[in-house]
C-alpha cells in the first residue's frame, strides 16, 4: 500500500525539458526514430500502459510521461500546469498590487522579519514570472 501511495505523488525535484536523440546520439530524422525512442523508454518502465497528456476532447498527445511508477501522477501534474501558471501569475500580480497600493506599509514599519517576508514575496514574484516567460519562449 505504501508503494501505491508514493506512486500517486509526482516525481519530486527540479524538472527539465529535453529534446531526445537516437540511442547513438544522432538527431531524430524519421518517425521510426521517434517510435524507437519511445519503445526503448517503455521497455524500461514497469506497467502495461502509457500515461500522457492530451487536450480535452482530443487524442493528440502533448506529452508522454511513460509507464513507470510515477507516470500517471506526473501526467496529472503536467495536465494542471496551465491552471497553476494562471494561479501563480494572479497571485504574484496581487502581491505587486498590494505593495504598490501601500497595503504593506504597516507591515514595512513593523519588524525586520516582516520586512524580510515582504521582500521575499516580491523577489519570488519577479523570479517566478521570469521563469514562466522564459519557459514559454523555450529558453
Amino acid at each position: 500500500m505504501e508503494d501505491q501511495v508514493n506512486n500517486d505523488i509526482a516525481t519530486e525535484g527540479k524538472w527539465q525539458d529535453v529534446n531526445f536523440v537516437n540511442k547513438d546520439g544522432s538527431p531524430i530524422k524519421t518517425h521510426d526514430d521517434i517510435i524507437s525512442i519511445i519503445s526503448e523508454s517503455v521497455r524500461k518502465g514497469e506497467g502495461l500502459y502509457l500515461a500522457g497528456v492530451c487536450p480535452y476532447g482530443d487524442n493528440i498527445v502533448i506529452c508522454y510521461t511513460g509507464n513507470g511508477p510515477k507516470a500517471k501522477a506526473n501526467a496529472r501534474l503536467i495536465a494542471v500546469a496551465p491552471e497553476l501558471k494562471s494561479l501563480l501569475r494572479r497571485t504574484m500580480g496581487l502581491i505587486r498590487e498590494l505593495y504598490q497600493n501601500g497595503s504593506f506599509v504597516q507591515i514595512e514599519n513593523g519588524s525586520v522579519r516582516e520586512r524580510q517576508a515582504i521582500a521575499l514575496l516580491l523577489r519570488m514574484a519577479n523570479e517566478h514570472e521570469s521563469a514562466i516567460l522564459q519557459a514559454e519562449k523555450g529558453g
